[in-house]
């Protein structure tokens, strides 16, 4: 069982996509990734949701019902940690 000191880097430098990011259970839990260090890509169909950008935490206004808003998160978490093998879109 890790302990709580490793837990909490444990995210650092990860990715992390969260859905329902404007309230609730799923803001605590963007916020609390960003601070632990991952990069967030936060989605919402709350426009509220944009009240959680900042530099390492990306908000996306969107429907998770609507055929391609998987596609558009998909190319913001890919925004996040650009690599060789993810070009950029």
């Amino acid at each position: 069982m890790a302990s709580i000191a490793s837990s909490v880097d444990e995210v650092k430098g990860k990715v992390a996509l969260l859905t329902g990011a404007a309230s609730g259970i799923g803001r605590a839990v963007a916020e609390l990734l960003y601070a632990r260090g991952a990069k967030v890509v936060a989605e919402d169909i709350d426009p509220a949701v944009k009240e959680l950008e900042r530099d390492g935490l990306i908000s996306l206004t969107a429907d998770v019902t609507v055929d391609g808003s998987a596609e558009k998160a998909g190319s913001a978490c890919r925004r996040q940690v650009w690599h060789p093998r993810h070009p950029r879109e």
